[in-house]
């Protein structure tokens, strides 16, 4: 269950001293800056948020840090999107692998201390939710942007089935091709190794 966790926490916690944590940090911080510009194209740039993010106090975690703090500085961009609480989520109630994702008590507290949000931005994945517990989710309910961790890749086709999320942030499917051309900035980098589902 908590075996990503234990992966990002002891690979990822450190500061990038090599060229392959430089690439990782830098695709990290494309990760967030593409969750931002989503998140503006998908409320018309206007609109309350909750970001959801990883619990960093206890247990340092690089990815979780860099992902949320490039978030915060490109929503800053967009003057009427504005971040009204966060959600700070205990990383030992994280699923890992390829069931990454929020515990759903924790999207339904969420929810229910945010009503008015215009959208949720999770950067820990979307709530494992049961058909019962879908169908008591409140309405009308704020958009979600999930974004899974790297080598994390849950299966969200029940929530795309009933367009409970709006926009996904995934690790692409594939590997990239052998005969790829090499990525030269933060942007193809995150190209190669994510991909954005819209359903």
């Amino acid at each position: 269950m908590l075996g990503s966790i234990g992966l990002l926490v002891g690979k990822l916690c450190r500061a990038p001293s090599s060229p392959f944590h430089a690439i990782l940090h830098a695709v990290d911080r494309a990760v967030g800056e593409v969750a931002a510009e989503q998140t503006a194209q998908l409320l018309g740039q206007q609109g309350h948020l909750v970001l959801l993010a990883v619990d960093t106090s206890r247990f340092k975690n690089l990815q979780a840090d860099t992902q949320r703090q490039a978030f915060l500085q490109a929503v800053k961009k967009y003057r009427a999107l504005r971040v009204v609480a966060t959600e700070w989520v205990d990383p030992t109630t994280i699923r890992g692998g390829a069931d990454f994702g929020l515990d759903s008590r924790v999207f339904f507290e969420a929810l229910a201390r945010h009503p008015q949000a215009a959208a949720l931005v999770s950067l820990v994945g979307a709530p494992h939710l049961t058909d019962e517990e879908m169908d008591r989710l409140p309405q009308p309910l704020p958009r979600l942007v999930a974004v899974q961790a790297m080598g994390c890749r849950a299966d969200l086709r029940r929530w795309h089935a009933r367009k409970l999320v709006q926009v996904e942030i995934a690790p692409r499917a594939l590997p990239p091709s052998a005969d790829a051309r090499p990525p030269k900035s933060a942007r193809e980098w995150f190209a190669r190794y994510y991909e954005v589902l819209a359903p």
